[in-house]
């Protein structure tokens, strides 16, 4: 037999045993976030909107039962990207707008199930699109808040904690405008921007310089809100 270098690329090729070298399995795993009314135990404001991570029920083992992030196996010759998105579909039924990679996971023991390399994506749902069901490996789907997770009130499985902890770090660099435009729709109003931001922000600001800072931000859209804004209808905007 040839040495290596004496070998055509394609002889090479052709003699080249894939399998020589032990390969683990590749998963996508998203995390989706959307602004979502989130119950409280306050009778006059039964409904809040809060920043919120998309959460799967698993339906099978590993972690049977538990709380994870949407994902799974790629697929032969598919690419990773193009999983995160397919996983979320299938198991949510939702089509995230894929806003950035997260980081690839691979520290050993993290799926039970052997060597188990995950890449996972931050995705973002604008709330008009986050109708969600649970399918395909999924039990259940639901929208728990940000901050609930990060501080452990609910046990994920695997290593997602780690994951959605690492999302947020990745988000630290984009400004909260930015941000904000993300989960608001093609068109909206000066207060549905401020209501975004301000969840974004985790704190109240007031109205006048609030649309003082943004002024330059956003442009004047065609149309008009159907929600009336005192007795007549709020003017629309779109980011400039």
């Amino acid at each position: 037999m040839k040495a290596n270098h004496d070998m055509t690329e394609t002889e090479y090729l052709a003699s080249y045993d894939i399998a020589k070298y032990p390969r683990p399995s590749l998963t996508a795993d998203v995390v989706a976030l959307s602004i979502q009314d989130i119950p409280t135990d306050n009778y006059r404001s039964p409904m809040v909107p809060r920043m919120s991570v998309l959460l799967i029920k698993r339906g099978s083992h590993p972690f049977k039962g538990m709380w994870a992030l949407p994902g799974g196996f790629s697929k032969q010759d598919e690419r990773i990207e193009d999983t995160a998105a397919r996983e979320l579909f299938e198991e949510t039924g939702l089509r995230g707008q894929l806003l950035m990679h997260v980081d690839v996971f691979s520290e050993k023991g993290r799926d039970p199930r052997g060597w188990i390399v995950s890449s996972a994506y931050l995705a973002v749902v604008r709330k008009s699109h986050a109708k969600i069901t649970g399918g395909d490996d999924a039990a259940e789907a639901r929208w728990f808040p940000v901050d609930e997770i990060l501080t452990g009130k609910i046990e994920l499985a695997f290593d997602h904690l780690k994951i959605i902890k690492r999302a947020m770090e990745r988000l630290q660099p984009v400004s909260s405008e930015d941000l904000a435009f993300s989960f608001l729709p093609p068109r909206f109003t000066m207060t549905e921007f401020q209501r975004v931001y301000e969840i974004v922000v985790n704190h109240e600001v007031v109205r006048t310089n609030f649309r003082k800072k943004m002024e330059r931000k956003v442009t004047l859209a065609s149309g008009v809100s159907k929600v009336k804004a005192g007795h007549r209808p709020a003017a629309l905007y779109k980011k400039a």
